[in-house]
Protein backbone atom coordinates (compact mmCIF):
# COMPACT_ATOMS: atom_id res chain seq x y z
CA UNK A 1 0.00 0.00 0.00
CA UNK A 2 1.19 3.51 -0.71
CA UNK A 3 -0.17 6.71 0.67
CA UNK A 4 -0.39 9.87 -1.37
CA UNK A 5 0.83 13.22 -0.02
CA UNK A 6 -2.33 13.98 1.97
CA UNK A 7 -2.35 10.68 3.80
CA UNK A 8 -6.07 10.25 3.17
CA UNK A 9 -5.97 8.14 0.01
CA UNK A 10 -4.50 4.69 -0.42
CA UNK A 11 -3.63 2.75 -3.57
CA UNK A 12 -3.58 -1.03 -3.35
CA UNK A 13 -3.52 -3.41 -6.28
CA UNK A 14 -4.29 -0.53 -8.64
CA UNK A 15 -7.35 0.59 -6.66
CA UNK A 16 -7.41 4.03 -5.05
CA UNK A 17 -9.75 5.13 -2.36
CA UNK A 18 -10.05 6.44 1.17
CA UNK A 19 -7.61 4.75 3.52
CA UNK A 20 -10.39 3.44 5.75
CA UNK A 21 -12.13 1.71 2.81
CA UNK A 22 -9.04 0.02 1.39
CA UNK A 23 -7.62 -0.90 4.78
CA UNK A 24 -11.02 -2.43 5.59
CA UNK A 25 -10.93 -4.37 2.30
CA UNK A 26 -7.38 -5.48 3.08
CA UNK A 27 -8.51 -6.78 6.48
CA UNK A 28 -11.39 -8.60 4.81
CA UNK A 29 -8.94 -10.27 2.41
CA UNK A 30 -6.75 -11.36 5.33
CA UNK A 31 -9.77 -12.72 7.20
CA UNK A 32 -10.88 -14.65 4.11
CA UNK A 33 -7.42 -16.14 3.66
CA UNK A 34 -7.32 -17.24 7.29
CA UNK A 35 -10.80 -18.76 7.16
CA UNK A 36 -10.23 -20.39 3.78
CA UNK A 37 -13.73 -19.38 2.62
CA UNK A 38 -14.35 -16.29 0.52
CA UNK A 39 -17.00 -14.04 2.00
CA UNK A 40 -17.96 -12.95 -1.51
CA UNK A 41 -18.60 -16.50 -2.72
CA UNK A 42 -20.29 -18.32 0.13
CA UNK A 43 -21.30 -21.80 -0.86
CA UNK A 44 -24.84 -22.92 -0.12
CA UNK A 45 -25.53 -26.27 1.49
CA UNK A 46 -28.92 -27.92 1.95
CA UNK A 47 -29.30 -30.29 4.92
CA UNK A 48 -32.13 -32.82 4.70
CA UNK A 49 -32.93 -34.79 7.85
CA UNK A 50 -36.11 -35.56 9.76
CA UNK A 51 -34.23 -35.09 13.05
CA UNK A 52 -34.16 -31.37 13.95
CA UNK A 53 -31.20 -31.95 16.30
CA UNK A 54 -29.05 -33.23 13.41
CA UNK A 55 -30.07 -30.23 11.30
CA UNK A 56 -29.08 -27.88 14.14
CA UNK A 57 -25.71 -29.58 14.68
CA UNK A 58 -24.80 -29.62 10.98
CA UNK A 59 -26.02 -26.06 10.50
CA UNK A 60 -23.96 -24.82 13.45
CA UNK A 61 -20.80 -26.53 12.18
CA UNK A 62 -21.20 -25.26 8.63
CA UNK A 63 -22.30 -21.72 9.38
CA UNK A 64 -19.25 -21.47 11.65
CA UNK A 65 -17.17 -22.31 8.57
CA UNK A 66 -18.81 -19.57 6.48
CA UNK A 67 -21.37 -21.61 4.54
CA UNK A 68 -24.95 -20.55 3.96
CA UNK A 69 -27.14 -23.42 5.16
CA UNK A 70 -30.76 -24.20 4.36
CA UNK A 71 -32.68 -27.19 5.61
CA UNK A 72 -35.59 -29.47 4.80
CA UNK A 73 -37.12 -32.06 7.09
CA UNK A 74 -38.18 -34.49 4.35
CA UNK A 75 -37.48 -35.58 0.81
CA UNK A 76 -40.66 -34.04 -0.61
CA UNK A 77 -39.86 -30.72 1.09
CA UNK A 78 -36.39 -30.73 -0.50
CA UNK A 79 -37.80 -31.50 -3.94
CA UNK A 80 -40.29 -28.64 -3.57
CA UNK A 81 -37.52 -26.19 -2.58
CA UNK A 82 -35.05 -27.06 -5.33
CA UNK A 83 -36.67 -25.15 -8.21
CA UNK A 84 -36.15 -21.91 -6.23
CA UNK A 85 -33.01 -22.78 -4.25
CA UNK A 86 -30.25 -24.72 -5.99
CA UNK A 87 -27.57 -25.49 -3.40
CA UNK A 88 -23.92 -26.16 -4.14
CA UNK A 89 -24.17 -29.40 -2.13
CA UNK A 90 -26.83 -31.51 -0.40
CA UNK A 91 -26.37 -33.43 2.86
CA UNK A 92 -29.04 -36.13 2.91
CA UNK A 93 -30.23 -38.59 5.56
CA UNK A 94 -31.37 -42.00 4.34
CA UNK A 95 -33.91 -43.06 6.96
CA UNK A 96 -36.77 -40.59 6.71
CA UNK A 97 -40.57 -41.00 6.63
CA UNK A 98 -42.62 -40.34 3.48
CA UNK A 99 -39.68 -40.79 1.09
CA UNK A 100 -36.34 -42.25 2.13
CA UNK A 101 -33.06 -40.62 1.19
CA UNK A 102 -32.22 -43.24 -1.43
CA UNK A 103 -35.43 -42.44 -3.32
CA UNK A 104 -34.61 -38.73 -3.04
CA UNK A 105 -31.08 -39.42 -4.31
CA UNK A 106 -32.45 -41.39 -7.27
CA UNK A 107 -34.77 -38.51 -8.18
CA UNK A 108 -31.99 -35.92 -7.83
CA UNK A 109 -29.58 -37.85 -10.04
CA UNK A 110 -32.34 -38.59 -12.55
CA UNK A 111 -33.06 -34.94 -13.41
CA UNK A 112 -30.75 -32.76 -15.49
CA UNK A 113 -31.39 -29.75 -13.25
CA UNK A 114 -30.13 -31.51 -10.11
CA UNK A 115 -27.95 -34.38 -11.35
CA UNK A 116 -24.71 -32.45 -10.92
CA UNK A 117 -25.34 -31.30 -7.33
CA UNK A 118 -22.97 -33.27 -5.09
CA UNK A 119 -24.76 -35.34 -2.43
CA UNK A 120 -23.35 -36.51 0.88
CA UNK A 121 -25.33 -39.26 2.57
CA UNK A 122 -25.22 -38.69 6.34
CA UNK A 123 -26.83 -41.72 7.93
CA UNK A 124 -26.92 -44.30 10.69
CA UNK A 125 -26.87 -47.08 8.08
CA UNK A 126 -23.37 -48.48 8.52
CA UNK A 127 -23.41 -51.86 6.78
CA UNK A 128 -21.14 -52.35 3.77
CA UNK A 129 -24.18 -53.10 1.59
CA UNK A 130 -25.78 -49.78 2.62
CA UNK A 131 -22.65 -47.80 1.76
CA UNK A 132 -22.23 -49.59 -1.56
CA UNK A 133 -25.92 -49.11 -2.37
CA UNK A 134 -25.65 -45.37 -1.71
CA UNK A 135 -22.68 -45.03 -4.03
CA UNK A 136 -24.38 -47.12 -6.73
CA UNK A 137 -27.35 -44.75 -6.70
CA UNK A 138 -25.08 -41.74 -7.20
CA UNK A 139 -23.99 -40.54 -3.75
CA UNK A 140 -20.77 -38.57 -3.94
CA UNK A 141 -19.71 -39.21 -0.33
CA UNK A 142 -20.99 -41.28 2.59
CA UNK A 143 -20.69 -40.39 6.29
CA UNK A 144 -22.06 -42.56 9.08
CA UNK A 145 -23.60 -41.29 12.30
CA UNK A 146 -22.25 -40.53 14.79
CA UNK A 147 -19.89 -38.23 12.91
CA UNK A 148 -17.33 -35.56 13.69
CA UNK A 149 -17.18 -32.03 12.37
CA UNK A 150 -13.84 -32.94 10.76
CA UNK A 151 -15.44 -35.77 8.78
CA UNK A 152 -18.21 -33.47 7.60
CA UNK A 153 -15.97 -30.56 6.64
CA UNK A 154 -13.43 -32.81 4.90
CA UNK A 155 -16.19 -34.43 2.84
CA UNK A 156 -17.52 -31.03 1.81
CA UNK A 157 -14.04 -29.73 1.00
CA UNK A 158 -13.38 -32.80 -1.13
CA UNK A 159 -16.57 -32.37 -3.14
CA UNK A 160 -16.46 -28.59 -3.49
CA UNK A 161 -12.71 -28.45 -4.09
CA UNK A 162 -12.10 -26.12 -1.17
CA UNK A 163 -9.42 -25.85 1.45
CA UNK A 164 -7.16 -28.47 2.88
CA UNK A 165 -8.28 -31.43 4.98
CA UNK A 166 -8.87 -30.47 8.60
Amino acid sequence: MTRDGSGSLVTADGISGPASFLEGRFMTMITEAIQGVSMDTKKTIMVVDDNPDIITIVKTILEGRGYTVFSASSGPELLNLLPNQKPDLIILDIMMPEMDGLEVLTRLKGKNETATIPVILLTAKVQYEDVLGGYKLGADYYITKPFTSTQLVNGINLLLGEGKPQ
